[in-house]
């Protein structure tokens, strides 16, 4: 995924919490390069590794939210996880 097709992505994730649920998402890993500008515009990842959520009771819903997201904008169902690991 693009860093404009992460954005995407993140916004259906909005859509799909609906209005007045705030959160607070850490990532780690490319999609984290890639949104704050580490990595250039051309590099691409497969997905967003979530390392913390606020609250972090929350993350299922988010995880949950972010799969119907997927179908709807059609990238991979996966592609918010809280999979992180070394490589």
């Amino acid at each position: 995924m693009t860093k404009l097709r992460l954005l995407d992505a993140l916004e259906s994730l909005g859509v799909e919490l609906g209005s007045g649920h705030e959160i607070e998402i850490n990532l780690l890993g490319g999609a984290a390069a890639l949104l704050t500008g580490l990595l250039p515009g051309s590099v691409a990842t497969s997905d967003m590794d979530i390392i913390r959520s606020r609250p972090p009771q929350d993350v299922e819903e988010i995880l949950s939210a972010a799969q119907k997201a997927a179908v709807r904008i059609q990238v991979p169902r996966g592609w918010l996880n809280i999979d992180a690991g070394l490589f």
